[in-house]
C-alpha cells in the first residue's frame, strides 16, 4: 500500500487570510442571510445546530464553516446541520448549492448535509445534497447524508453532483444518500460530468444505492467523461448498491473516458454489489456500445479504440463485492484496464467472479490466478481489527509490488529506511 489512508484535517487558506467573520447565529440568524451579506475572503461561521435551509453560495469566494474550523473537533460536524427538507422551492432542493460560477476557492467545511431532494430541470433531478452546476467548489470534512432523488425520469448525484470546472471532495462522510429514477440513475453518492479537474480522496463513500428501470451507473462514484484530469484516490468505498438489469458498477463506474482517463489508486473497494455487472468498478467506453456481446444493444456510432484504458489501476483492494451477472471485482466493456499492485479477492459473480474483459494485470493478487508478470494466487491476509482492511506484516502481499522505485511505499520519516504504515517490510511496494 503505497498510500497513507488516513481522514485528514484541511484548513482553507481563506481562514487564515480572511476579510471578515460573519457568526451565525449570534450575528445572522440563517446561514444564507451571512452568505448574502458576506463579500469574497469572508468566512462565515455557525456554531451547532440544526438549520433548515437550503443554501447558496452566490457566487462568492467564502468559507461556509462549522466550529471544526476553528479547533478540528470532530463533534462539530455531526452536531452542525443543514437540513435541507424544507426548500422554498421544491424544485431547487439541494441543500447547497454551487451554480454562480464558483470555483475551488468556494469553500464547505464541517456540516452534515442532509434533507435533500435535489434541484430539477425537465425530466431530471440532480445533486440531492450538494449541486455543483458549471462551477467550483471544495467540499471538506462533511457529513452527506440521507439525501434522495426520486420521481424523475433520471436522477444523477444523490449525494453530489459535479458537473464541468474544477471540484476538490476531500475528508468527508457520503454516505445512505440515494438515486431512483424511473429510466435513469446515475452516482448514488457522487457523480462527475466532464469536469475540468476533480479530485475525489480520503472519503468514507458508504451505503449509497441507485435503481432505475432502465439504466443505472455508479452506486458510490460515477465518473462521466472527464474533460480534464480526475484523480480517485484514497478512498474507502463500502457498501454501495446498483440495482438494474442494466450495467452497474457498484462500488466505481467510469464511463465514457475517451480523452482523458482518471487515476484510481489506493482505494479500499469493500462489500459492494451490482445486480448486474461490476460489483467493484465498471469501466465502459459508450452507452450505445456497451456491454454489448450481453446485451445485444444498438451499433455504437461513436468510434473506438482498443488502446483506450484506465491507464493508473494501482494499489486498489477490491474484496467480497458482488456482481448478479459478471466481474465481481471489475467488468470493462470496449476498453483495456491496465491493473497494477492491486488485489482482487473474495468477489463474486455468476461468471468471472474476479475479473472480468480485457484487462493488463501486473503484479497483483488475483483468487483463482491471473496471467501477467509478478501475480499471485494467494490469500492475502487482511487484519480484520483494521478499519480499512490493512495488510498483516506477514502477509504475501508485503514487498510484492511492481519493484521499481518509483513505485517504492513512502518512506517513514522517523525510521529512515523503513516504510510508513499501513505499510509493511521494506520500501518496495505492497499489493494493494
Amino acid at each position: 500500500m503505497k498510500v497513507l489512508f488516513t481522514m485528514m484535517i484541511l484548513i482553507p487558506l481563506s481562514f487564515l487570510y480572511s476579510q471578515d467573520t460573519l457568526n451565525v447565529p449570534a450575528e445572522y440568524p440563517t446561514i444564507q442571510s451571512a452568505i448574502d451579506s458576506s463579500q469574497n475572503g469572508d468566512v462565515v461561521l455557525v456554531d451547532e445546530g440544526t438549520y433548515y435551509e437550503n443554501i447558496s453560495f452566490n457566487g462568492k469566494a467564502i468559507t461556509v464553516a462549522s466550529q471544526f474550523l476553528t479547533d478540528q473537533n470532530k463533534a462539530h460536524i455531526e452536531n452542525t446541520i443543514i437540513d435541507g427538507s424544507t426548500p422554498v422551492n421544491p424544485d431547487v432542493a439541494s441543500v447547497v448549492v454551487f451554480i454562480n460560477g464558483e470555483d475551488t476557492n468556494s469553500v464547505l467545511c464541517g456540516f452534515t448535509i442532509t434533507g435533500g431532494t435535489g434541484t430539477s430541470f425537465p425530466d431530471i433531478k440532480a445533486g440531492g445534497g450538494i449541486i455543483v452546476n458549471i462551477s467550483g467548489a471544495k467540499i471538506i470534512n462533511n457529513i452527506i447524508e440521507s439525501n434522495t432523488l426520486s420521481n424523475a425520469l433520471e436522477t444523477v448525484g444523490g449525494g453530489i453532483i459535479a458537473y464541468f470546472r474544477n471540484v476538490i471532495i476531500k475528508n468527508n462522510v457520503i454516505r445512505n444518500n440515494a438515486c431512483n429514477g424511473t429510466s435513469f440513475a446515475i452516482g448514488g453518492g457522487i457523480l462527475l460530468r466532464a469536469n475540468d479537474f476533480a479530485l475525489i480522496s480520503n472519503n468514507i463513500i458508504q451505503g449509497n444505492s441507485i435503481s432505475a428501470g432502465a439504466t443505472a451507473t455508479g452506486g458510490g462514484i460515477d465518473c462521466y467523461g472527464p474533460i480534464g484530469e480526475v484523480n480517485i484516490v484514497s478512498n474507502f468505498i463500502n457498501g454501495n448498491t446498483v440495482q438494474t438489469s442494466n450495467l452497474g458498477g457498484g462500488g466505481i463506474d467510469i464511463y465514457e473516458c475517451t480523452t482523458n482517463t482518471p487515476l484510481v489508486e489506493n482505494n479500499i473497494i469493500v462489500g459492494n454489489h451490482s445486480s448486474a455487472y461490476g460489483g467493484g468498478i465498471l469501466v465502459d467506453l459508450d452507452l450505445d456500445n456497451s456491454l454489448k456481446p450481453e446485451l445485444n444493444q444498438h451499433q455504437s456510432t461513436v468510434p473506438y479504440s482498443d488502446d483506450l484504458a484506465i491507464q493508473y489501476l494501482t494499489n486498489n483492494t477490491l474484496y467480497n463485492n458482488s456482481a448478479g451477472v459478471s466481474g465481481g471485482g471489475i467488468y470493462t466493456a470496449d476498453m483495456t484496464s491496465n491493473i497494477m499492485n492491486c488485489i482482487f479477492w473474495g468477489n463474486t459473480a455468476i461468471s468471472n467472479p474476479q475479473i472480468a474483459g480485457t484487462v493488463n494485470v501486473t503484479y497483483s493478487d488475483v483468487e483463482g490466478g491471473w496471467s501477467g508478470t509478478g501475480n499471485m494466487d494467494q490469500f492475502p491476509l487482511f487484519d480484520m481489527n483494521s478499519e480499512f482492511y490493512h495488510l498483516l506484516s506477514y502477509s504475501p502481499c508485503v514487498d510484492s509490488g511492481n519493484p521499481g522505485s518509483q513505485y517504492n511505499d513512502f518512506e517513514n520519516p522517523t525510521n529512515p529506511g523503513n516504510p510508513l504504515y499501513p505499510a509493511h517490510g521494506t520500501l518496495r511496494n505492497d499489493i494493494g
